[in-house]
This record gives C-alpha cells, structure tokens and sequence, in this order.
C-alpha cells in the first residue's frame, strides 16, 4: 500500500469572482489553480493553507473556511496525495505575482475549465454554493480521469493531523470504487456538470 502527503489548497473570493494563480513551474504548470502546497512537518493543515497563500498571491487570509477532502491517487505514483481545500473571502494585501504563481480575477462565468485541473469542474460548484464534499479521484495521467467519486458532506471536512509519510487510509473504503448509480468515468472524459450561479461568499 502506498503512502499519503498531505496538501492545501485556497481560493480567494469576491463577489461573482474567484482568484486563481496560473501554475508557472513544477507540478501542474501552465494550468489555473488555487494557491496551497505541501503541508510542512510540524505545520496545522490550517497554517501551511495560509503560508502557502501569502507565499504564492502575496495575500494575507484573515480566517479560512474549509471546504473540501479530496484524495487524489494518478496511475503508477505510490504516494496519494490527500488535499484539503479551504475558501476565504478576507484577505489583506494586493494580488502579487510569484516565482510560482500569476494571480488573476476570474469572473465565476468565465472559469477557465480548459486550462485547469479536469477534476475542478466536479467539486468547484459545491464549493461555490458553500456545500462541504469529499471525493476521490484516479488520474491515468494528468488528463485523463479513470474514476471518481464526490459526495456532499453532512459537515464541514475535519482537518487530520496526519504526517506525511503515514501510510493512508485504504481507498476502497474512502469510496474510491463508486457504487452503482454514482458519477463516475471509465477511461473517457465525460460531459461537466451543469454550472449554477450560486452565492460565492464563505461562511
């Protein structure tokens, strides 16, 4: 069994507007993303959401609200790479560019889905609309969606203070197997959800 490491991921919001930092090198570059990273040894998940924040937008979070669990798994990686995804709409500084990341506002109907992670579509509604999820996703490569599962969570996602080199929980009981009647691919991309226009403020 493989082992897991822990990550953030923050997105800033305004009203009918959302942050994202084009990924300039390294893992994920050249797409749109929110701001996080790895989750440092003797760091909260809370605290390294916020450095990673200030370190990639230049922006300070006043409060975090998390929002999601979602364990990602790509074919042939031993290690899973458990992220925690929290959204803030109070943040002190201007939007600065980094050797990471290049900032910029998008307005909620012009999300740039092309260019982002495949599996944004599916969770960024209910983050949207301020509904707690978890989910699961195997990537054949970063293009490719195997299977997933995403459910709504019935309260916000604990944070876990696991280390990073503990082994990780078995998938299959994290759903990583949907049951019948579930979202799920099979080797091809499916349709995206219908995107809603809900209220982008966090709690």
């Amino acid at each position: 069994m493989g082992t897991s490491r822990l990550y953030t991921l923050v997105l800033v919001l305004r009203p009918q507007q959302v942050l994202l930092g084009m990924k300039k090198r390294g893992f994920g570059a050249g797409r749109w993303n929110g701001f996080g990273g790895k989750v440092e040894e003797g760091e909260t998940i809370e605290d390294a959401a916020k450095r990673e924040l200030q370190e990639e937008s230049g922006l300070a979070a006043d409060t975090l609200t998390k929002m999601g669990h979602i364990v990602f798994e790509f074919v042939g990686e031993p290690e899973l790479m458990d992220v925690h995804i929290f959204c803030t709409d109070s943040v002190q500084g201007t939007p600065t560019e980094s050797d990471e990341m290049r900032p910029q506002w998008f307005p909620l109907d012009q999300m740039p889905f092309a260019d982002m992670w495949p599996d944004d579509r599916y969770w960024f509604p209910l983050l949207l609309q301020k509904k707690p999820f978890h989910g699961y996703f195997l990537f054949q490569d970063h293009d490719t969606i195997v299977r997933y599962s995403l459910s709504e969570a019935d309260h916000p996602p604990q944070h876990h203070h696991t280390h990073p080199s503990t082994p990780s929980p078995n998938p299959s009981r994290r759903r990583s197997h949907p049951r019948p009647g579930e979202n799920q691919l099979l080797n091809t991309p499916r349709s995206a959800p219908k995107q809603t226009q809900p209220r982008p403020f966090c709690l």
